[in-house]
């Protein structure tokens, strides 16, 4: 799991991460200056056999973002199989944000989880093209170290996504459910669709 955290120091950012029950926290370990992990252990006590692994991962040098976010309860896939979660509410950017943070990423690089996510958000419902192409341009340069902002931003990811190699995509599917990973080729004539279709 990714988050990004403003304003807050490695020792703040560690007190806020253990606050999640349920799980025995290992960390924090610096990946790279302020990208830092944390090792989540979930053993339920009914069920010691069973053990689940989370590495969450913090990027400290974020600025605050532009836009006013939203505060939502966080959920876990472990509930699907009838284990207790506890956890914290926590502040999310609007879903039109993420679509245009997504975007940015797609023009920079070509990584599963990008594509993943940005398709789960575009199956969901529609958006505004004149608001996320606004939140786009806002987060180009601020939120991300992105290249110049691009104003053929939909159709230079559309052609990304139809040219990167469902092979390089399947990398990524250690970090998805294994009942929930993709058939990437039918993702990816999915997912152009979608940009077609759900941002106008």
């Amino acid at each position: 799991a990714d988050f990004f955290v403003y304003g807050k120091t490695l020792k703040q950012a560690d007190s806020l991460v253990r606050q999640l029950i349920g799980f025995k926290v290992n960390g924090p370990h610096t990946l790279f200056r302020d990208l830092h992990r944390w090792t989540l252990e979930y053993v339920p006590d009914d069920y010691p056999q069973i053990r689940g692994r989370l590495y969450l991962d913090l990027n400290l040098s974020f600025k605050k973002p532009k836009t006013a976010s939203e505060t939502r309860k966080l959920t876990s896939f472990l509930s699907r199989f009838g284990f207790a979660f506890y956890p914290p509410t926590a502040d999310v950017l609007p879903a039109a944000t993420l679509v245009a943070t997504k975007l940015l990423a797609l023009q920079n690089r070509q990584e599963g989880k990008d594509y993943y996510d940005l398709y789960q958000l575009l199956s969901k419902q529609s958006f505004s093209k004149t608001l996320v192409l606004a939140e786009a341009h806002k987060y180009s340069n601020s939120l991300f170290d992105f290249t110049k902002f691009n104003e053929n931003l939909l159709d230079a990811v559309s052609d990304g996504v139809e040219k990167t190699s469902e092979k390089m995509l399947s990398s990524y599917d250690a970090f998805i459910l294994k009942s929930s990973r993709p058939d990437w080729g039918a993702l990816k004539k999915d997912l152009v669709r979608l940009i077609k279709t759900r941002i106008r």
